[in-house]
């Protein structure tokens, strides 16, 4: 909810609040905050009972009659110190304005000052696409990221725990805290054509949550692994990896091994590329096993047409280090083409005997096979350590997790608890670059 539609809502209560509270004290505590002393409430009581008293009334109307005098002493203080507390009946936690950039939340403004007894922390209110982000401009993040504060600042907001997300350096001076927006105020990130750059193995990641476009250029970091729970938005991003190469202009030769068979959309494009859409587990090991097959004395024509060994031996001969010299110096054919090796749910194979020959095959391709132009995307829902582990991660230059069933298998994936407790149908946050820096976003889509 916005600040102010709460605090509309909190004057409507204090306003009804004059006229019914039930303890004279509360009413006159609350209306002499600091500005009317309690001689002056308990003066105009007695003078208001004692006119009604001259004039004839009885005794218990006279009473009366003083004491509903508090709510136009109630009005009248509201008048004079309503613009000193900003639009409040009584007083919130007070705040500079002119160093503000946003809105402020106060419930999490009030949990922080109580938590930390620092009356001059503020929780700044921004919005993304799937979150409300609380900026709070601080210089010890430790203290704002412990455990005690976001369980608070959870419950204050009626979230579970690990919906809480905290983020030590948002920026220049300043932490954040991001708490998910309900689903019906989540703005979608259309896949944006113009962040396309031909000719170059850029793809389209979302937005993050300070609005800026994320690409990812996969010349300088060629792998990805991505996991996340089932409607998680995984395998839609999926489809925006492979629709920015293809719209690049690099011509993808696409292998998808897709085990549950969830984009059967792509199995022509497959087909037409020169590649292959592979449900068989055993089609599948194959395939991973003739593309990373050493020769051994036989002719490099008896391999596999797209066998990565034999392009980067082809490529040597050429004068290039890599394919993207190679095309440079106008290569063409097959071997100007990036491998695009896509295994949609790689824990499939953990329940088969290919399990250790699979995962093999993959860690030589993320290790050995950029140069010869093989780009590499592992995802699962499942992630453990069998399955991803720690050789495949350390060659994985991108790693994007969206929501996690819990904070065990957000560990697997990134190191860390980030990933349990996100927004589904998108919300990531990922590592690129080898950097354990944190990115927290939406994912893009492709739409209809």
């Amino acid at each position: 909810m916005n600040y102010r539609v709460e605090k509309q809502i909190d004057d409507a209560m204090n306003v009804a609040r004059i006229g019914i509270m039930p303890s004279i004290s509360e009413a006159v505590a609350a209306m002499t905050s600091g500005v009317l002393p309690a001689s002056a409430v308990l003066g105009t009581v007695l003078g208001v009972g004692a006119t009604a008293s001259m004039i004839g009334a009885s005794d218990t109307i006279a009473i009366l009659a003083g004491v509903s005098s508090l709510a136009v002493l109630g009005m009248a203080h509201m008048a004079t110190t309503r613009s000193k507390r900003n639009g409040w009946l009584f007083a919130p936690p007070s705040v500079d304005g002119a160093s503000m950039g946003g809105d402020v939340c106060w419930d999490t403004t009030g949990v922080l000052r109580k938590k930390l007894g620092d009356e001059s922390l503020v929780a700044e209110q921004r919005f993304a696409d799937q979150y409300r982000v609380l900026v709070v401009r601080n210089d010890d993040p430790e203290s704002l990221g412990r455990n005690s504060i976001l369980s608070a600042i959870a419950i204050k907001h009626g979230l579970q725990r690990d919906e809480v997300h905290f983020i030590p350096v948002f920026e220049a001076g300043a932490s954040a805290y991001l708490l998910p927006l309900p689903q019906a105020q989540w703005e979608s990130v259309p896949f944006d054509h113009s962040a396309i750059r031909k000719g170059e193995p850029v793809v389209i990641i979302g937005r993050d949550i300070r609005g800026k476009y994320l690409t990812a250029d996969l010349r300088i970091n060629p792998h990805t692994i991505t996991a996340g729970s089932t409607g998680s938005g995984k395998t839609e991003w999926t489809m925006v990896y492979i629709k920015s190469l293809v719209e690049a202009g690099l011509n993808p030769i696409l292998y998808i091994l897709d085990p549950n068979d969830n984009m059967g959309v792509f199995a022509e494009n497959c087909g037409r590329s020169g590649g292959a859409y592979i449900t068989s587990l055993e089609e599948g090991a194959q395939l991973l096993r003739d593309l990373t097959e050493e020769p051994t004395g036989q002719s490099l024509d008896e391999l596999h047409t797209h066998n990565l060994i034999a392009r980067k031996l082809r490529m040597s001969k050429a004068g290039s280090k890599n394919i993207w010299q190679y095309r440079k110096v106008g290569g063409i054919g097959d071997d100007a083409r990036p491998v695009v090796i896509i295994i949609d749910e790689v824990a499939a194979y953990s329940t088969s005997e290919l399990k250790k020959q699979v995962v093999a095959d993959i860690s030589a391709i993320y290790r050995r096979h950029r140069a010869a132009g093989a780009l590499g995307l592992v995802s699962t829902q499942r992630p453990d350590t069998s399955v991803i582990p720690g050789e495949l991660k350390a060659n994985a230059g991108n790693i994007i997790a969206f929501s996690h069933a819990n904070a065990v298998s957000s560990r697997v994936t990134l190191d860390s608890d980030d990933a349990a407790g996100l927004p589904r149908e998108g919300g990531f946050v990922a590592k690129f670059g080898g950097s354990d820096r944190i990115t927290y976003g939406r994912a893009a889509y492709l739409g209809d």
